[in-house]
């Protein structure tokens, strides 16, 4: 028959096996608005670094297992190019799905306790995971202003959250949504 889904403990929540989807509510003043807190610079900056030193540890795995096979074939002369590649490669797929995952984050979001999600507060697609990787690195190209933006706009938002309608919030997905 397949899975039914299943209300959250509260009932304002409907699991679809998916997603969490909002059911529709008698009246808005019933329920009080759950207050959001937005993740500051320097709590993100050591999601960050957590998550640099994770892309660090496997990009030079990957990159020597590649630089070695590329030299006994030899192709001697495009290893940097490789390297670059390979680098882009794993960190946008690394990002892209863990942000778009049902954990909302990265290694290093799971490891400080945040999640990104959307103007809605739901779950982001890989879509515009993909979108969001791309314009943290023109928040980095700018220098760092995109970065710097975080400290001090009013919801934390750096200038790839802006671009992709994102946001990053101190709390886990069950956190969120008020379920388990």
């Amino acid at each position: 028959m397949g899975y039914q889904g299943e209300y959250s403990p509260d009932g304002r929540w409907w699991w679809d096996g998916y997603r969490w989807i909002p059911v529709a509510l008698p009246s808005a003043a019933a329920y009080p608005q759950q207050e959001v807190a937005y993740a500051g610079f320097w709590i993100r900056f050591l999601a960050w670094f957590i998550d640099w030193l994770v892309l660090g540890v496997a990009g030079f795995v990957i990159g020597f297992v590649l630089g070695v096979t590329a030299a006994l074939l030899g192709y001697r002369a495009s290893l940097g190019v490789i390297g670059y590649g390979q680098a882009v490669l794993v960190a946008w797929l690394y990002y892209s799905f863990l942000h778009s995952s049902r954990a909302q984050a990265s290694l290093g979001m799971m490891a400080t306790g945040l999640s990104v999600v959307g103007a809605d507060g739901m779950r982001i697609g890989f879509g515009r995971a993909t979108g969001r990787y791309f314009a943290s690195v023109l928040s980095g190209l700018l220098c760092f202003v995109g970065y710097l933006m975080i400290a001090f706009t009013a919801r934390h938002r750096g200038l790839h959250d802006m671009m992709a309608r994102t946001y990053v919030v101190r709390a886990r997905p069950q956190q969120l949504y008020g379920v388990r």
